[in-house]
């Protein structure tokens, strides 16, 4: 499944390096868009036995050694259909990328 994240990384207590490891011990493969997008994937169930999806996950315990207060970061699944989007050719490869769990 395909997920954006979305950050404001001037409200986090780390670099972008240290974010994108973060993502990439998180994820299966990830795109960085900008210091503050990221596209992920991960499969559904990845956090099943926590009882959260893994976009909630992310947020709540996987980011939460970086943030403060006044962080502004969210995460959710992005759609296989129904959404509009201008981005890099790049990115769109990474979302035509099929993954086993994909509805």
């Amino acid at each position: 499944m395909y997920y954006m994240l979305c950050c404001d990384i001037a409200t986090l207590r780390c670099s972008s390096a240290e974010l994108e490891r973060k993502i990439a011990e998180f994820s299966t493969r990830y795109h960085k868009l900008s210091d503050n997008l990221w596209l992920y994937c991960t499969p559904k169930d990845k956090t099943m036995q926590y009882f959260v999806a893994p976009e909630k996950y992310l947020v709540l315990y996987a980011l939460q050694e970086y943030m403060t207060p006044e962080s502004c970061v969210f995460s959710f699944a992005i759609p296989k259909n129904g959404y509009c989007y201008q981005l890099s050719d790049a990115a769109r490869e990474f979302l035509d990328i099929d993954e086993p769990d994909d509805d």
